[in-house]
C-alpha cells in the first residue's frame, strides 16, 4: 500500500493536480482547451473521445492479460488468468465506485462533482494493469517501451478529452489518474508477489449500484 502511495505514477499527477491550484492556472487552461479544442475538434466530438480512450483503456488489461502466459516457468495457467482478470475486473468497478463516492464528498466540501474525473481514474486503473503484462510480450525493448509508454499515456489524453468537453478541470483529471494508478500500482504489486491465494470478491447492493469487494490473504 505504502509502495503505491509513493509510486512516480502517482506522485507525479498528484502533484500536477496541487501545482494547477497556482495563480488561477485551473480555470485557464480549462478554458483554453474548451475554447479552441486542438486535439479532439468540434464541439461533441472531445466527449466521445473521452468514452473511446476510457475503454480502450480498459480493455487494454482485459486483452493483455489473457493474451500473455504468466504461470510457472512461463506457461499459460488457466487458474492463474481467472484470478487475474477477475482481480483487475473488480479493482476496476471498485475504482468507480470509490471514485463517485468521493465525487460525493467533493461536492458538499468543494461545492463541485468533477473531482475527481471518473474517465481519468478509470483509464488510468486500466492502463496501469495493462503495463504490467507487456514484459510478458517477446518483442524487441523497443517495441515494448513503446507500448508502455502509449498505454500510460491513455489516461493523460482521457483527461485532456475532458477538459476539451468543458466538464472538468486540470486538477480533476491529474487527481483522477493518481487515484486510478494508485490502485493499478497496489494489485500490480500484489500480483507480482505471487500474494493473491486466496481471495475472494463479493458484491454488496449499496445505494443506487453495488459495492465491489475484494478480500485478500497475504
Amino acid at each position: 500500500m505504502v509502495n503505491a502511495a509513493t509510486s512516480p505514477m502517482v506522485l507525479g499527477p498528484a502533484a500536477g493536480a496541487v501545482a494547477f491550484h497556482i495563480d488561477n492556472w485551473d480555470a485557464q487552461v480549462a478554458a483554453w482547451a474548451t475554447d479552441h479544442t486542438p486535439l479532439f475538434g468540434s464541439p461533441g466530438e472531445p466527449e466521445e473521445a473521452s468514452d473511446l480512450l476510457r475503454d480502450v483503456s480498459q480493455w487494454a488489461f482485459g486483452i493483455a492479460a489473457v493474451s500473455t502466459p504468466t504461470g510457472p516457468e512461463g506457461t499459460y495457467a488457466l487458474a492463474n488468468k481467472v484470478w487475474e482478470v477477475g482481480l483487475g475486473a473488480a479493482t476496476i468497478e471498485s475504482t468507480r465506485l470509490m471514485t463517485n463516492a468521493f465525487k460525493d464528498v467533493s461536492r458538499e466540501h468543494l461545492n463541485k462533482r468533477s473531482f475527481p474525473s471518473a474517465h481519468a481514474a478509470r483509464a488510468a486503473v486500466g492502463s496501469t494493469l495493462a503495463v504490467r503484462y507487456v514484459d510478458y510480450y517477446a518483442v524487441p525493448g523497443w517495441a515494448r517501451s513503446a507500448l508502455k509508454g502509449a498505454l500510460i499515456a491513455l489516461p493523460y489524453a482521457t483527461g485532456w478529452a475532458r477538459l476539451e468537453a468543458g466538464v472538468h478541470v486540470p486538477s480533476d483529471v491529474l487527481a483522477g489518474v493518481a487515484w486510478g494508478n494508485f490502485f493499478g500500482v497496489f494489485v500490480n504489486s500484489l500480483l507480482d508477489a505471487r500474494t493473491l491465494s486466496p481471495v475472494s470478491v463479493t458484491v454488496l447492493p449499496w445505494e443506487k449500484g453495488a459495492m465491489v469487494c475484494v478480500d485478500i490473504r497475504y
